[in-house]
């Protein structure tokens, strides 16, 4: 007998352009009362406010979530900071595998207790780790 296929969640597509997501990330590091919190924060506010450029991300969430505008801030912070999270992933380790003049940047302070979805895929470190024999 087939297996029944898992229902898919639905997605929906949050453009956060990445010109304005890195000064967001820089501002953020340079600010000695930030954290991982007020880094997503900005983020929302920037992405999800009512300006042209983010006419599609308010459509989108308009379709995903009606009541999106009523979120309070912990709405808010579960709705981005795991995509906050994947994005800075991506683009740090595009900038350490730079071929002329690579460079590490660090993630806001408390990345780490973001209370994310907790993934079982091992991380690159780990992975050298294992190469490394350690």
């Amino acid at each position: 007998m087939a297996k029944a296929k898992k229902a898919r969640k639905e997605t929906i597509q949050f453009r956060m352009d990445t010109r304005s997501f890195v000064v967001i990330w820089k501002n953020n590091l340079g600010h000695p009362k930030s954290n991982w919190n007020t880094f997503v924060a900005a983020l929302w506010d920037r992405f999800s406010k009512d300006i042209p450029a983010n006419a599609g991300n308010r459509a989108q969430l308009d379709k995903w979530h009606p009541k999106w505008q009523e979120w309070d801030a912990k709405g808010q912070y579960s709705f981005i900071s795991e995509r906050a999270y994947s994005k800075c992933i991506s683009l740090r380790a595009k900038l350490l595998n730079l071929e002329v003049d690579p460079y590490e940047v660090d993630l806001p302070d408390g990345y780490l207790e973001r209370e994310g979805s907790g993934s079982s895929r091992i991380n690159i470190k780990e992975i050298a780790a294992i190469f490394r024999n350690a």
